[in-house]
């Protein structure tokens, strides 16, 4: 009885409700930013844009997509395409973000040799391309849904996990059947979905490409992609440093 009396007496009160985040997002620059790095022998590729929000109606298609396209398995098209069958890269992956109460991160990524860096890029610009255009097989949508449910249930393994969860659905305001609805949501994606999500959400013309490398070894030269724009990535000297 002092347990549940002490219990009582610290039980945090409701409080005052959190007023949804109102910013605009707008995704980055379009365009080819390049960091040279003159004592490397590959290149870094990151090809970004603007993701989703939880609560988005197409958040389950999208999930089947991003399984698709780039999830956690060797099966997904970056995978199968950029390194096994194009061989344009060492390591390949990404993912079409969501969080709770504003736009995740779309990326995608590769490490690649050199002489690779360009045809690397444009061959992920393809897979992008390939989502609008070449819907996802039977089988695709049969693994990706599996993925995506199996990876999904080892979030909730845990009554921590659980309450964790619970707890940052009911300060964002989702309802509280939110993980129940998930389930059915991803098993009633269909291969139409998952094609009208990539039209929709995805843009290619703005995504912006990061490429970090030895611009002594990128050939062709990275204007094969678009205009490039150089980023300073020198450390500077600590404030009262004398000059070099």
């Amino acid at each position: 009885d002092d347990v549940y009396a002490a219990i009582d007496r610290f039980q945090l009160q409701r409080g005052t409700a959190i007023e949804p985040l109102k910013v605009d997002f707008t995704g980055p620059t379009p365009g080819v930013y390049f960091a040279d790095k003159e004592d490397v022998n590959q290149s870094t590729v990151e090809i970004v844009g603007l993701g989703t929000v939880r609560s988005n109606p197409d958040y389950f298609a999208l999930s089947v997509m991003n399984e698709i396209f780039s999830g956690g398995t060797f099966g997904n098209r970056l995978v199968q395409n950029v390194r096994t069958r194009l061989g344009l890269a060492y390591a390949v992956g990404g993912a079409y973000g969501a969080t709770y109460d504003h736009p995740g991160v779309f990326r995608s990524s590769a490490g690649t040799r050199s002489v690779k860096t360009v045809e690397a890029a444009q061959a992920i610009l393809d897979e992008i391309g390939r989502l609008k255009t070449n819907p996802p097989t039977p089988e695709e949508m049969h693994k990706a849904k599996d993925q995506v449910l199996n990876s999904f249930i080892f979030n909730f393994d845990t009554p921590e996990k659980t309450l964790n969860e619970q707890a940052s659905l009911a300060f964002y305001g989702y309802p509280p059947d939110f993980l129940d609805r998930y389930k059915d949501g991803i098993e009633k994606v269909t291969a139409a979905d998952v094609t009208r999500v990539a039209n929709k959400y995805i843009d290619v013309s703005k995504l912006a490409i990061l490429v970090v490398g030895n611009k002594s070894e990128i050939k062709p030269p990275l204007s094969a992609l678009g205009k490039v724009t150089d980023l300073d990535i020198s450390i500077p000297p600590p404030p009262g440093a004398p000059k070099q």
